[in-house]
């Protein structure tokens, strides 16, 4: 027995009378209620599903915290080698190459308006400049690569790098 789908409207074979797809239309149907349904529960839910979370974490507090360093680790890497390649991956001031010493620096001497403008109260302020200043599009114009010597000297010195002086 052949039936037509409702949906591309070819003939399939029948395996049962209640079948109205074929099977790739039947699929991607599924899918796509099966989406709908998870996002109406989980919408419905979320607080359920926040005190689990909490729950799990106060009974697992060191896989807890190791999972959040993990991550964090990877997304803080992820966006200050992307700062990096675009800067260059050498001081822009003295020339230091040696990555660990490099920090970002704001040209304006206007990271505090930064970090107040992105809240970065709480955990992973570095993060959150970074991701920042990556979804900004890394203008060249307001960041720069400082090795961490000129960076506190630039502090220190009302602006200017003791290089430049």
């Amino acid at each position: 027995m052949f039936k037509k789908c409702k949906n591309c409207y070819n003939e399939f074979p029948v395996k049962n009378n209640r079948q109205m797809f074929c099977s790739p239309c039947g699929v991607k149907n599924q899918k796509e209620y099966m989406r709908r349904y998870n996002n109406i529960y989980a919408a419905n839910n979320r607080l359920k599903y926040r005190q689990y979370t909490l729950d799990w974490q106060k009974r697992n507090r060191e896989k807890a915290n190791a999972k959040s360093n993990r991550w964090y680790h990877k997304h803080k890497d992820k966006a200050w080698n992307e700062i990096l390649d675009k800067f260059g991956r050498r001081c822009n001031c003295c020339g230091l190459t040696d990555v660990w010493a490099l920090t970002l620096d704001h040209i304006n001497n206007d990271g505090n308006t930064h970090r107040k403008r992105i809240k970065t109260t709480g955990g992973h302020a570095t993060l959150r400049i970074l991701q920042d200043v990556v979804n900004e599009g890394m203008p060249l114009e307001k960041y720069q690569i400082l090795c961490w010597s000129c960076n506190m000297g630039k502090n220190q010195n009302k602006g200017k790098c003791p290089h430049k002086s």
